[in-house]
C-alpha cells in the first residue's frame, strides 16, 4: 500500500502582518517594536497523514495526492530585538494552516530516500476522491479568534473531518483565510521541476526526515504585505543545499522537519506524522493605520534558509 509523508518546515518568506480596520475582530497585529529590516522567526507545530488507495511506493503516484496536513503558528519572534512580536492566544487569536495537494514524482528506495514531489493533478483524498488538483502544492492560513484548533483531543481536528481538497473541519470552517501560498519549481537544481524536496528515513509514515521548497503568496490580505529578497542570498548564507538553482527566486523558501512524536489522542484522530520548525522573515514595512481603513504593517518572511522570488502582483 502506498504511503507518503510530508512535512512542512521552515518557511522563508517576505512579509506577513496586517492590522485590519478597528471593527474587524480578526485584526492581526505585531508587537514588540518590530521595525523595517528586522528578521522574524515563526515557530509552528503541525501534523500530516498519507492518503490511502494510492498505488506504487516511492515511485510516481500518477498525479494523485499522497500527503496532506494541518497545524498552527505558535509565535513570531523578532530576532534582531530579541522580543516576541506575536504569541498564539496572547491577543485572543490563533493562526492555523492546511497544506494539501502533495503528489509523489519520484524517489530513491534506499534509506534515507530522496523524494521529489509535485502538486496533484488527478485527485486528492483517499483513492483520489476529492476534485480540485491543479498541479500545485498549497498552504492556506486561517486567522481566528479564540483557542487553537486542537489535534490530540476527542473533539479535536480529525483526518476524517476533511470534506474537500482544501476543507478541514476545525481549521477552514472556523477562521478567516489570511493568505494562500502555492509551491513552485526550482528548489533543487535539475530536479525535474519538482516543487518539494524531501530526505526521509522511510517511505511511509511515521518516519523522520527533512526537506525544502519554494512558494509564492497568491491570494489573501497577507500577500500585499510581502517584500522579497534573492533566494540565493539567504540560502547561501544558511549553507543549505549547495546544489540548489540559485537563479530561482520566490516569495518563500520553506524548510521542514518530520518526526514521530505523536500523542495518543493525535494518533487516534488519524494523524501519522508530526512536523515543526521555524519560519524566518524580515519586516518589510511599518505603516501608520489610517482611521476607518485597512492599515497594514508588513513583515517580510525570510526563511530559515532563505527567501525568494520577487512577488509580482497584478492588482
Amino acid at each position: 500500500m502506498r504511503t507518503r509523508k510530508i512535512l512542512w518546515g521552515t518557511v522563508a518568506a517576505a512579509g506577513l502582518a496586517c492590522v485590519l480596520a478597528a471593527p474587524d475582530a480578526n485584526a492581526f497585529t505585531l508587537l514588540g517594536g518590530a521595525t523595517v529590516g528586522d528578521a522574524l522567526q515563526f515557530d509552528y507545530n503541525g501534523f500530516t497523514v498519507e492518503d490511502t488507495g494510492i498505488p506504487g511506493l516511492g515511485t510516481n503516484s500518477n498525479g494523485l495526492e499522497t500527503t496532506w496536513g494541518a497545524g498552527v503558528i505558535n509565535d513570531i519572534k523578532d530576532v534582531n530585538l530579541g522580543t516576541t512580536a506575536w504569541v498564539d492566544q496572547q491577543q485572543g487569536q490563533s493562526l492555523a494552516f492546511m497544506i494539501y495537494g502533495i503528489a509523489d514524482q519520484q524517489s530513491t528506495l534506499t534509506s534515507p530516500s530522496r523524494l521529489l514531489n509535485n502538486g496533484c493533478t488527478a485527485g486528492a483524498g483517499n483513492s483520489g476522491s476529492f476534485a480540485g488538483c491543479d498541479g500545485s502544492i498549497h498552504i492556506d492560513f486561517y486567522l481566528r479568534n479564540g483557542a487553537d484548533p486542537a489535534f490530540g483531543t476527542p473533539t479535536g481536528v480529525k483526518v476524517s473531518g476533511r470534506t474537500a481538497i482544501d476543507q478541514l473541519a476545525g481549521i477552514t470552517n472556523v477562521g478567516t483565510k489570511f493568505m494562500s501560498w502555492t509551491f513552485t519549481p526550482g528548489v533543487v537544481l535539475g530536479n525535474n521541476g519538482a516543487q518539494l524536496f524531501q530526505l526521509v528515513a522511510g517511505l511511509s509514515l511515521p518516519t523522520t526526515g527533512h526537506g525544502e521548497a519554494l512558494a509564492d503568496c497568491v491570494s489573501g490580505p497577507g500577500c500585499g504585505l510581502f517584500n522579497t529578497a534573492a533566494e540565493s542570498d539567504f540560502r547561501a548564507a544558511s549553507g543549505s543545499d549547495p546544489g540548489a538553482d540559485s537563479s530561482v527566486i520566490d516569495d518563500f523558501f520553506i524548510q521542514f522537519t518530520l518526526d514521530e512524536q505523536l500523542t495518543k489522542g493525535t494518533a487516534a484522530n488519524g494523524w501519522e506524522g508530526h512536523i515543526n520548525g521555524p519560519i524566518q522573515a524580515t519586516v518589510s514595512a511599518v505603516l501608520v493605520p489610517e482611521p476607518g481603513t485597512i492599515a497594514t504593517f508588513g513583515l517580510g518572511l525570510l526563511g530559515l534558509g532563505g527567501l525568494a522570488r520577487r512577488f509580482r502582483r497584478t492588482a
